[in-house]
């Protein structure tokens, strides 16, 4: 995964680190992300997501129309959830 970058007429291409290799899947060089981006991270469908929204679980921001969640919300709700296996958390995480 890349992107184009324009520097003084010299355009190129800047690799970026491919999804999910940091953390929960989350890439670790995009600050906030839009519904579409937090539901593939989570691989939660739409509507899931809005739920966890609605109920207060997960903050969210706004840009005018723009619903933006920010990587440090999703990393703190991701932490938030219980683990239902024995060994399977980190330590001090819940």
């Amino acid at each position: 995964m890349g992107a184009w970058v324009s520097a003084a007429a010299d355009l190129r291409w800047i690799e970026q680190p491919a999804f999910g290799t940091a953390g929960a899947g989350l890439p670790n060089w995009k600050l906030a992300y839009r519904v579409p981006e937090a539901c593939a991270a989570l691989g939660y469908k739409r509507s899931k997501l809005y739920e966890i929204i609605k109920a207060g679980r997960l903050a969210i921001k706004k840009d005018g129309a723009c619903t933006i969640i920010l990587r440090t919300e999703l990393e703190r709700y991701l932490n938030s959830l219980p683990c239902r296996a024995v060994g399977s958390c980190t330590p001090g995480v819940r």
